[in-house]
């Protein structure tokens, strides 16, 4: 093949399932473009068409549609650059990755967000373009779809599509999991030898946002990658935060004492600050919590809430002798305010959504409880758990509480009885319905 219509054909750059792709140029301006040929009886519903109507800098325009040879070619713009997975290789210094890292989420949020979602669903490092001036391109939209769907045949790459794609579900919940390990890998790759102590938190704590969008579970993922995106925005907000309040004299300050009396003196300086705050944040959460028992206000719930996932990041400044008793009151605290939160919802529906967001987060409540080997604290969640899942109707993950909590070591006959009073009222309760 040397030429299609007025393009002269210079090399193939790709070959997927259904189409090639083709680096060509129009020998008239002398710009190059990149064309998919598609055989006309495999013209894609969606997938490449999906963008027709798009228009952003991340992903690339279709400028001609040309037929002829019982062939449908897309023109589209070629991007000069290097795959993101090569990009890595090289170690990105921490602000490089981190406007890369911005410019991917804003590209997926954008597909996200139209009226019909478009959800990619082969979002991973090879398809992220990389050009000189360190902008970001989406390419080969080949499996992408218009709306959540089910019932698909199972497609993707192995390590970056979700499990549930696996099972022909579509969402965009699964764009946000291969997000999270494509958001991962370039924070994984960035050069830590040259990096201080703002970039090193600011990593952390992208790592942090990273393994909620990884979750097993997709209804513990963020919902769309626009909410990824904030979450990630919110951490760079921080950064930026952090170093304004520590600039100038405080700087000068903290490198003086560090000159002075050592390293270890300034960790452990702010090692008891972030302690304090953690604790402070606890304190207004306990208040909060107080007030919206005895007042039935759900807000106040819900803003302990966001008092305590605020401690989390501090959790891992903090030293080892304090860190075992702030985190255990973290999980404590945290389970509390979604029961609350979730019993004052207005609707039934609202309610049910808490309370199964609360039983999902207690798995990581629950491994700590074992590390710890807090037996009596186990009980109590389990317990608390067999009456959610009453509550919400499932029976099933009830049942498996229950015998969680009744199996457990070293639990006094009577907390057995008493959790054995409240199954049976749940039961005699669901039956004069």
């Amino acid at each position: 093949m040397e030429n299609i219509g007025k393009y002269r054909i210079l090399a193939q750059v790709g070959q997927g399932g259904i189409a090639s792709v083709y680096l060509a140029e129009d020998a008239r301006i002398g710009k190059k473009w990149a064309i998919k040929a598609i055989p006309m009886s495999n013209i894609p519903k969606d997938g490449i068409l999906l963008l027709r109507d798009l228009d952003h800098p991340s992903l690339p325009r279709i400028v001609e549609e040309l037929e002829g040879d019982g062939m449908y070619y897309e023109v589209m713009d070629y991007f000069e650059g290097t795959p993101l997975d090569r990009w890595t290789e090289t170690g990105p210094c921490a602000s490089d990755a981190i406007h890369v890292s911005q410019e991917i989420l804003e590209s997926v949020a954008y597909l996200h967000s139209r009226e019909i979602p478009i959800i990619h669903r082969d979002l991973k490092p090879s398809n992220f373009i990389i050009t000189a001036d360190c902008k970001v391109k989406l390419i080969d939209f080949d499996l992408a779809l218009s709306g959540e769907q089910s019932g698909l045949m199972p497609m993707g790459t192995k390590g970056y599509a979700p499990p549930e794609q696996y099972r022909g579900i579509c969402t965009m919940r699964g764009d946000v999991y291969a997000l999270g390990r494509t958001v991962a890998c370039i924070m994984a790759s960035v050069r830590t030898g040259r990096m201080g102590i703002f970039e090193r938190r600011l990593i952390r704590q992208i790592a942090e946002v990273c393994s909620k969008a990884c979750s097993v579970k997709s209804e513990k993922r963020y919902g769309d990658a626009g909410e990824m995106l904030e979450a990630f925005e919110k951490c760079c907000r921080k950064r930026t935060l952090s170093k304004m309040y520590v600039g100038g004299s405080v700087a000068v300050l903290l490198a003086l004492i560090l000159f002075i009396f050592g390293r270890d003196i300034l960790l452990d300086a702010l090692a008891e600050n972030a302690a304090a705050r953690i604790r402070k944040n606890y304190e207004n959460a306990q208040t909060l919590i107080c007030r919206s028992v005895s007042e039935n206000v759900r807000a106040d719930a819900l803003k302990a809430d966001e008092y305590i996932r605020n401690s989390k990041h501090l959790l891992g400044s903090v030293g080892p002798a304090a860190r075992t008793e702030l985190e255990e009151s973290y999980y404590t605290l945290h389970h509390h305010a979604m029961i609350i939160a979730g019993s004052l919802a207005d609707t039934e529906s609202e309610r049910t959504d808490a309370f199964r967001t609360c039983i999902s987060e207690d798995i990581e409540y629950e491994k700590f409880l074992k590390e710890q080997g807090s037996i009596e604290k186990l009980f109590s969640m389990y317990s608390d758990d067999v009456t959610l899942c009453r509550i919400i109707g499932d029976e099933g993950s009830a049942v498996r509480f229950f015998e969680k909590a009744m199996a457990m070591p070293e639990i006094s006959s009577e907390c057995r009885t008493t959790l054995m009073h409240r199954e049976e009222l749940f039961v005699r309760d669901e039956e004069e319905k």
